[in-house]
């Protein structure tokens, strides 16, 4: 499993659950990096190497996650690809794209907002936009617009 490198730039809070912590930096690895947790027991010293990493590379600023559960189980991490944001050389930018995964492994990608093509494809990105996890939904901002996403009738 890949270790944290703090020397390459982490611009987001991680999220802690389950005796676990969740981040993902930026530029770990090249230009992006992936969602990575991290096992801490209070009895013993935080491990460095990553005990679960996603498949998806998150751009700069790197993706805040976010973690939603029922108590003690059904943890899902919530992070935001708020790489496409718009910069002075290209102003428009892109959609942002909001990842989820079980969080007892990470390798399992459970959803995100661009799979479904535009039915829920999210408004364009801008840097350093957290999910906000409340009643059953999650919240994103855009840059023109707050998106909402739950389940589907």
């Amino acid at each position: 499993m890949q270790e944290f490198r703090a020397d390459k730039g982490s611009w987001t809070t991680p999220a802690f659950w389950q005796d676990a912590l969740y981040i993902a930096g930026s530029g770990d690895h090249g230009s992006c990096d992936s969602l990575k947790s991290f096992d801490f027991a209070p009895s013993t010293n935080f491990n460095a190497t990553a005990s679960s990493s996603s498949s998806h590379c998150f751009g700069f600023p790197g993706g805040p996650p976010v973690i939603s559960s029922a108590g003690n189980s059904n943890g899902i991490v919530w992070a935001i690809d708020a790489g496409h944001y718009g910069t002075a050389a290209s102003p428009c930018g892109g959609p942002e794209v909001l990842y989820s995964y079980d969080a007892t492994n990470l390798r399992n990608h459970l959803w995100d907002s661009a799979q479904a093509g535009t039915r829920d494809q999210a408004g364009v990105a801008v840097k350093f936009t957290v999910p906000t996890v409340a009643n059953g939904k999650v919240y994103i901002g855009t840059r023109t617009e707050v998106d909402v996403y739950g389940l589907l009738p």
